[in-house]
């Protein structure tokens, strides 16, 4: 039994249309850059804000901690002396 091979690349058009770039087309590719940019910096910002609230809440637990453990040695020993 024989099969008929087809010729596939006569029956393919291939039409090749260029882009064609026009300052509407660019105005549009910029604006979508930007709009993207600033939806993701508003995502990370907000990131970060959080980030940085917590190091600083942090940071003054450390210190309040520090503060408060040597001021009430330093009071257990003053209280000491004076007995």
């Amino acid at each position: 039994m024989a099969i008929a091979q087809e010729n596939i690349a006569s029956t393919l058009t291939i039409a090749k249309t260029s882009p064609t770039l026009t300052t509407a087309s660019v105005w549009e590719m910029v604006h979508r850059q930007i709009q993207r940019w600033l939806w993701h910096s508003h995502a990370y910002g907000t990131v970060l804000g959080v980030l940085l609230l917590t190091i600083a809440s942090l940071i003054f637990l450390t210190i309040h901690w520090l503060y408060r453990l040597l001021f009430t040695h330093q009071a257990q020993e003053t209280m000491e002396h004076q007995q």
